[in-house]
């Protein structure tokens, strides 16, 4: 098969073996496959992949078609539309997964799509409603929210009618941000408020604010924060704090470090935490993949979630996909192509 290769701390595209499968695996023919952070990341040498997981190869999120099943496996036939999550080796025209994180792809959802959906739609849906509660009525501030995860996050908040801001700093990013939300069936009202920043509200009652990262105080305290940048926004972000605020932290594209007032966290019982996803267990993950088929693929199917795909690029040109990610100002994702 062909994949793209990680030699030397960059990437090429090339030849390599066919994955093996175990008893309880499923080889499945990549269709797609999205570019995240932890690509670029595992490429420069800064995120090795876990214990037991191809080394040489990227990609932690497929769509393809079932090829060959593990004695084990049920659930599962050959020919089957499957998607999901890889702790790597999805940029390749093979990948070999463990059955019970695979989930099978709605008919409705097109191979583009379904290739950046797991990525971003796991790990929002993790942090903000697994890990953080988020409930119906509660302001939710995303940061970086022009990226897969933001924009997975911000459906979400809509969707649960809570009250959104999202924070985008490069201008021409949060205005292409503006425009998708704007054109959403779900939306009930659109206008620019005294600050300039955007508000939209929705049939269901929720309302998304689009403002810069400088514009984040001044609307409201937060009950819940997805922080994709960290370092010393997390300082902001206990200055935002409602009482009882919970703070995940899933990405540090800001800085990995940054002084905070601690006393904050005792005076509003603000709770922060960190999660990934990748170095989870397959028992872990197949657990979310569950609640993920039960929660939100019913939304998706139903067009009330989408996934927001900046650009598609054939698996060959993984170098040039690459660079475009690394360039910054992209929204949503970024998807390889291997057919």
């Amino acid at each position: 098969m062909y994949a793209a290769l990680i030699k030397d701390n960059s990437i090429t595209y090339g030849a390599t073996e066919d994955p093996d499968i175990s008893e309880n695996d499923i080889l499945v023919k990549v269709n797609t496959a999205g570019v995240n952070a932890a690509d670029i990341l595992q490429v420069l040498g800064h995120y090795p992949p876990p214990p037991g997981t191809v080394r040489d190869i990227p990609g932690l999120e497929y769509s393809g078609t079932v090829e060959k099943i593990g004695s084990k496996v049920t659930g599962f036939e050959i020919g089957d539309k499957v998607m999901g999550l890889t702790a790597g080796g999805a940029h390749a025209q093979k990948l070999a997964v463990n059955a019970g994180t695979a989930l099978l792809l709605p008919k409705s959802l097109d191979s583009v799509e379904a290739g950046g959906f797991s990525e971003a739609f796991f790990t929002a849906y993790d942090a903000l409603a697994l890990k953080a509660g988020l409930s119906p009525g509660e302001s939710l501030l995303v940061t970086g929210a022009a990226g897969g995860v933001g924009t997975a996050a911000t459906q979400i908040g809509i969707l649960w009618q809570c009250r959104v801001v999202a924070s985008i700093r490069n201008e021409a990013t949060r205005r292409r941000f503006e425009e998708h939300f704007a054109r959403l069936k779900s939306m009930n009202s659109c206008h620019r408020d005294s600050r300039g920043s955007l508000l939209i509200t929705f049939h269901n009652g929720a309302t998304l604010t689009v403002t810069s990262p400088e514009g984040e105080c001044l609307y409201q305290k937060y009950h819940v924060f997805l922080e994709l940048l960290a370092g010393k926004h997390l300082s902001n972000d206990l200055e935002m704090s409602e009482k009882g605020a919970r703070i995940a932290v899933i990405g540090l594209l800001e800085s990995r470090a940054g002084d905070i007032d601690l006393s904050l966290l005792l005076r509003h019982h603000i709770n922060i935490f960190g999660s990934t996803l990748r170095s989870r267990s397959n028992e872990e993950k197949a657990l979310l993949s569950k609640r993920i088929g039960e929660d939100l693929l019913p939304y998706l199917v139903g067009k009330e979630l989408s996934v927001v795909i900046d650009s598609c690029f054939p698996l060959a040109e993984v170098k040039e996909a690459y660079r475009y990610f690394r360039k910054g100002g992209k929204f949503g994702k970024i998807v390889l192509s291997a057919e």
